[in-house]
């Protein structure tokens, strides 16, 4: 008989015995530790910007015209030479047929004041359509045949600066019913000759109370009817 091998036991294998891991320990809670505050930072203040302030322009001083220039003025219908420093002379109308002008004690031109001190000659001669005339009382002179034979001119106001009234200003006037003269400077020297010549004989003159007389000696002697009404006014 076989000798029966004896069949070997297993060893038992040791289980190993988990070894313990080792428990962290707690990690420290820090302390409170103070949050730092922002630092503000300073806003900027703006800086005032300086703003230039404007210059005033200089606007340039009006020149007058130069003498002798003639100039327009639609608003007083006179074109008008000039004769010195801002004077003029009243020469013609712009519209030669209006039948009512007045002739103005001044007028602006080119910003300056212009004062109007002389009619000139022949400045309404021949005038077919004037009928009434008034005359500012700036104006000294009212120059040679300024109304020369003007067939319809029935009323003329002069103003109280007139001291020249030239030859045969108002010769030939034969409608003229009213003369109203406030000047009480006239003279036998600076009133021309035939001067009234031709005006009606029953023409009513206006003057200054106190030159009444002798105003009426003078102007026959210069061409006014005897037949003419004189009446002193102011």
């Amino acid at each position: 008989k076989p000798t029966s091998t004896p069949t070997p036991k297993p060893t038992s294998t040791p289980t190993p015995k988990p070894t313990c891991t080792p428990v962290p320990t707690n990690t420290p809670v820090p302390t409170n530790i103070p949050t730092p505050k922002p630092t503000s930072t300073p806003t900027p203040r703006p800086t005032n910007t300086p703003v230039p302030k404007p210059q005033p322009t200089s606007t340039p001083a009006p020149r007058p015209y130069p003498v002798g220039m003639p100039v327009k003025h639609t608003a007083s219908n006179g074109i008008y030479k000039v004769t010195g420093t801002q004077t003029l002379e009243y020469t013609k109308p712009v519209n030669k047929k209006s039948s009512v002008i007045n002739i103005p004690d001044r007028i602006t031109l080119n910003g300056l004041d212009y004062t109007v001190t002389s009619v000139g000659s022949k400045a309404f001669k021949n005038n077919k359509y004037l009928k009434k005339v008034s005359i500012g009382n700036n104006v000294v002179q009212i120059k040679n045949y300024a109304f020369y034979k003007c067939p319809k001119l029935s009323s003329v106001k002069v103003g109280r600066s007139v001291r020249l009234i030239g030859k045969q200003c108002f010769y030939g006037c034969k409608k003229l019913r009213t003369l109203n003269i406030q000047s009480p400077g006239l003279s036998q020297k600076y009133t021309g000759s035939n001067a009234f010549k031709g005006t009606p004989a029953k023409m009513k003159v206006y003057v200054p109370r106190k030159q009444a007389k002798n105003y009426k000696k003078l102007f026959l002697k210069r061409g006014m009817r005897k037949t003419v009404t004189f009446k002193g006014i102011r």
